[in-house]
């Protein structure tokens, strides 16, 4: 079912670069986002391996590296092969994916440098800087988005669930609950396409940074992870519920992330469905079932006859 009015496709003016560290990997990394033709879509390349292949932002591409503890998204070139010289992956794509999507922004060249994008401060907020600095451009009018016409719930209560409703909007809303775990119960939320909502993922959505609770530090830690960072440099959150050796930079940030991600994941459907996307606990591998859901079902809607083939 069409949404009726069409949204405009967006790229880069011109190129915008960042450097840093991987979270998961400790190497050095670089993306570096370039302007890319309408109706190219999202695309990241491995630009340090030869020959570099160029890798579509898909959740038919999202690849669980062993590597690594899966509290993060890859895409890989062929996801039916292991990762290669010849089969690139690209690992912890979610920031730039929700910063992109957080910007509408439809069409770029994402090249990345080292196996890992980089972590930077642990937000999207230095990849939004960094976007609104190069400049953003309407390059033409998308599709029309489709509006779900169903209720899907994706995972089995009483664990995580994805619930997506009919909506006239996009909206995003988020639940964290650890169940009386140091953190609290928190909200957040967002509306994709009201007016004004770039300048709100800007302000409340992106500078939401990653963290893990103490016991889980500890374990990755034993597992060899993270011993580059220090609680500086990513929020660990104590037994009070308070970050160590950190301070919150907003109320509710570790729901807001949660949601940051989400945005950033589901962006990996590739198709504009118009509902609501109510998460309740859900991470990263629940993310990637439901931008699975939602392009299983554009594909499906695209398929019906139109009311004007009815007639």
């Amino acid at each position: 079912m069409d949404g009726g009015a069409n949204v405009m496709r967006r790229t880069l003016r011109a190129p915008a670069a960042l450097d840093g560290i991987g979270l998961f990997t400790a190497a050095a990394g670089r993306v570096r986002m370039v302007p890319a033709e309408p109706g190219t879509g999202i695309r990241f390349a491995r630009v340090d391996v030869d020959p570099s292949r160029r890798i579509p932002a898909l959740v038919t591409h999202v690849f669980v590296d062993p590597r690594l503890p899966g509290r993060n998204t890859s895409v890989i070139a062929d996801p039916s092969r292991a990762a290669a010289n010849d089969n690139p992956a690209t690992a912890t794509i979610e920031h730039v994916m929700s910063a992109l999507a957080g910007l509408r922004v439809t069409d770029v060249v994402v090249e990345v440098e080292g196996p890992e994008a980089p972590i930077l401060d642990g937000s999207a907020g230095p990849i939004v800087e960094a976007i609104l600095a190069a400049g953003l451009c309407d390059v033409g009018l998308a599709p029309a988005a489709r509006v779900l016409d169903r209720v899907i719930v994706v995972g089995e209560a009483p664990g995580p669930t994805i619930t997506l409703e009919p909506s006239a909007r996009t909206e995003f809303e988020y639940r964290l609950d650890y169940a009386g775990d140091s953190l609290p119960e928190q909200r957040a939320s967002f509306v994709m396409d009201a007016p004004g909502s770039a300048e709100e993922y800007a302000c409340a959505i992106a500078p939401a940074r990653t963290f893990c609770l103490v016991r889980e530090a500890e374990m990755l830690r034993q597992a060899g992870l993270f011993k580059h960072v220090t609680t500086r440099q990513m929020l660990v959150v104590g037994a009070d519920g308070r970050p160590i050796d950190n301070e919150w930079r907003m109320e509710h940030e570790a729901a807001r992330h949660k949601l940051l991600d989400l945005v950033g994941d589901l962006a990996l459907a590739g198709v504009d469905v118009r509902c609501r996307v109510r998460s309740d606990r859900g991470g990263h591998a629940l993310n990637a079932r439901a931008a699975s859901v939602l392009r299983n079902w554009a594909e499906e809607d695209a398929r019906k006859p139109s009311d004007a083939m009815k007639t």
